[in-house]
């Protein structure tokens, strides 16, 4: 009886009618035995160690500034314990943020992008390690001034977008603001503005609201995004 590869587990009794495999490391194996005066071998293919995880996903389809939320699951989570999910790498001008660190699911915050990485035990009580790239398809494309303000606030594009044109000639314009919506801290909608063909910079009108922190969303005709805005007196 033999296992391959060699070093992944401890056969006891090779010559026996029966065994005791030791696990010494990590891996699939393939344990083969020859049966005395038969020109038959049985094989037969063994995880050593806890079977692994999966990382599962789902990215959230709104924004909050450049900022996009990653559902992140460990699947399934009944073959690993003592789950601590951190941060691993982060691409430069990036940001990312774990939620819920300690157990099979977490929620992330990520603006730019980067890694995120799971230690947990497996089911042999082994230290394991997996990871994620995560990133954030949304863009801080207009910005409020001032902030905090009193009676108006002016919204702005901050960013362009590239269009091919003739010739191989590269046009850079504004992004458009399409719509504006302020909602107040219980996501009750207070105002909406509609701008059909698209602004660069409009001036809205907030002299009706009162003291306090409002979320401010801009839609771009294809994202929304959402920004605080505090109004001031």
């Amino acid at each position: 009886m033999e296992c391959i590869p060699a070093g992944l587990a401890q056969i006891n009794t090779p010559n026996g009618n029966s065994t005791t495999i030791t696990r010494l490391a990590n891996g699939p194996i393939t344990l083969s035995a020859s049966i005395p005066n038969s020109c038959f071998t049985l094989s037969k293919s063994i995880s050593m160690g806890g079977p692994p995880i999966n990382i599962n996903y789902n990215i959230s389809p709104t924004c909050s500034g450049t900022y996009q939320t990653w559902f992140l699951s460990a699947t399934p989570s009944t073959n690993g314990t003592n789950w601590s999910w951190s941060v691993g790498s982060v691409n430069p001008g990036s940001n990312i943020i774990v939620y819920n660190p300690t157990s099979a699911t977490t929620q992330v915050g990520v603006s730019g992008g980067g890694s995120v990485r799971v230690n947990y035990n497996d089911l042999c009580g082994v230290a394991q390690l997996n990871g994620i790239t995560v990133y954030s398809t949304c863009h801080a494309f207009a910005v409020i001034a001032p902030n905090p303000a009193t009676d108006n606030v002016t919204v702005s594009t901050t960013s362009t977008s590239q269009l091919q044109s003739g010739a191989g000639k590269i046009t850079e314009l504004p992004w458009k603001i399409y719509q504006i919506k302020v909602l107040n801290k219980q996501v009750n909608l207070l105002k909406t503005y509609s701008y059909p063909s698209g602004v660069s910079n409009i001036n809205i009108d907030v002299s009706g609201l009162l003291n306090g922190t409002y979320t401010l969303q801009t839609y771009d005709n294809s994202n929304w995004t959402s920004q605080q805005m505090v109004i001031l007196r």
